[in-house]
């Protein structure tokens, strides 16, 4: 049986329980106990694959980490050699030339400078807000009521 198969089962175990007058019988007992190992050979079995792909997302994990630490090499390399192109060619007063295979120009574009922030004017500033989470969770522990919002409970589980 798989997991929700024994799930279902142990709520109609629990309804056989609720329901029967007389209460706990023989065969209703080794039912509930049946019904409990199974599910806690297939819980062994959830938690083993549940380590396995924790072990498999961490290396995962790591190994994306020195691939963007691999890759920040490979930008900063890149940035650094158009730079001393850059100014090869503006010694050279070469705006563009032909390597055997390559076109190479230099292009000017314009970008701004921000110096001090606090001098520019309103007008140019944009507003972004944020929904504040912790303080409406303990407003609403506190009393208070916020439209729009609710604390929902959530399960999880612990593996140790």
């Amino acid at each position: 049986m798989n997991l929700y198969e024994i799930t279902q089962e142990q709520l109609s175990l629990n309804n056989l329980l609720e329901e029967s007058v007389g209460g706990l019988t023989p065969e209703l007992e080794e039912a509930l106990e049946l019904n409990r190992d199974n599910f806690q050979i297939k819980a062994d079995g959830y938690v083993k694959a549940i380590k396995n792909y924790k072990a498999e997302a961490d290396a995962i994990a790591e190994e994306i980490k020195k691939l963007q630490e691999k890759k920040k090499v490979c930008e900063n390399a890149i940035d650094r050699m158009k730079t001393a192109m850059c100014t090869a060619m503006g010694a050279f007063g070469m705006p563009k030339f032909q390597t055997g295979v390559f076109k190479v120009s230099m292009t000017t574009s314009e970008a701004v400078n921000i110096i001090d922030e606090s001098l520019i004017p309103e007008e140019y500033k944009k507003i972004k807000y944020d929904i504040s989470k912790t303080d409406i969770k303990n407003a609403i522990k506190a009393g208070v009521e916020v439209s729009g919002a609710e604390i929902k409970e959530n399960h999880s589980i612990t593996i140790r």
